[in-house]
């Protein structure tokens, strides 16, 4: 975009970042679909580094993190883990 601020240029990833994340406590009758997002998420690693990219991972929720943790800990650069819960008021 031409004269647009120097924030909203578009520029190429550098180092291109994963983002995994499963869903809350309450689906937790859906295993499909964790597994199914952490099957792509793992499939996009690989991709990337096969074409000899850096990969940075952030995992939200509990299930994703651990999952992904056994394969990739090395790449996981932060988890989000309490999104969403709610905290305890006294």
């Amino acid at each position: 975009m031409p004269g647009a601020p120097p924030a909203a240029r578009r520029q190429p990833a550098r180092t291109p970042s994963i983002c995994s994340s499963s869903p809350p406590r309450i689906a937790v009758l859906a295993g499909g679909f964790n597994s199914t997002i952490l099957r792509e998420a793992r499939r996009k690693i690989r991709e990337l580094q096969v074409a000899g990219k850096t990969v940075k991972v952030l995992t939200i929720g509990r299930k994703g993190r651990d999952s992904l943790r056994r394969d990739y800990s090395k790449l996981i650069v932060d988890s989000l883990i309490e999104v969403g819960r709610k905290r305890l008021a006294l």
